[in-house]
């Protein structure tokens, strides 16, 4: 019979492992690492819902200044029943029109003219207008309209009128002179902004015939 020594090294047992603290550390790290995925999830869903309502508000406005950015402004010589008037006075008026409205909204390639019907000129159009850049066409008319006879008010009881197939907008409204009221319209879009005073003319009459200038004035 074998005896065995108790104190046998080869048959010493192994001392148990404590795990539970690896475990618990183990665990905790794939809590963390659940959260900071759930957290980066939610991120990267809001940031996509952003981008979609950017998309959809942003996108047509946007496309809509590209399809126009080259929009050309430039007074023929006859529009409608009216013709130019290039005498030296009838310019000067105009171009200084112009070059008020340039200020407020920084036009480019514009032009400055004057038109009547070759008889009367105490209902000449004074015309002004050119290219620009706009995001908001609404509020650059707005500016548009400020500058003009700014010492008495600007342009009051301001309306929007058909802007015809160019689109934008187009309004009209009156200002006061030394001479009485006046009637003002002026259309603008993403690529073009114009004003013009019909004097000794209603508003009505005068959206008409702002409507005909556009058409023969603006180019895309």
């Amino acid at each position: 019979m074998v005896m065995v020594d108790p104190d046998d090294d080869a048959l010493e047992l192994a001392e148990p492992t404590d795990i539970t603290a690896e475990a618990v550390a183990a665990a905790e790290q794939e809590r963390r690492g659940t959260r900071l995925r759930r957290v980066r999830n939610i991120m990267l869903i809001v940031l996509a819902v952003a981008v979609v309502i950017a998309g959809i508000i942003v996108g047509p406005t946007a496309w809509k200044v590209i399809q126009q950015r080259n929009t050309k402004v430039a007074a023929p010589d006859r529009v409608a029943d009216l013709q130019r008037n290039t005498g030296d006075g009838a310019t000067e008026t105009a171009e200084y029109i112009r070059d008020a409205i340039d200020t407020a909204v920084n036009l480019s390639a514009s032009v400055g003219a004057v038109y009547w019907d070759g008889t009367n000129q105490d209902r000449s159009i004074l015309f002004a207008g050119g290219g620009v850049r706009l995001w908001s066409p609404a509020s650059g008319l707005d500016e548009a309209f400020k500058v003009i006879t700014d010492d008495t008010g600007g342009v009051r009881d301001v309306r929007d009128v058909p802007a015809g197939p160019l689109g934008g907008i187009m309004r009209c409204g009156t200002t006061t002179t030394d001479s009485g009221d006046i009637s003002v319209c002026g259309w603008a879009d993403h690529g073009s902004l114009a004003v013009a005073l019909f004097p000794n003319r209603g508003v009505d009459e005068s959206a008409n015939l702002m409507l005909d200038l556009r058409t023969a004035i603006e180019r895309r």
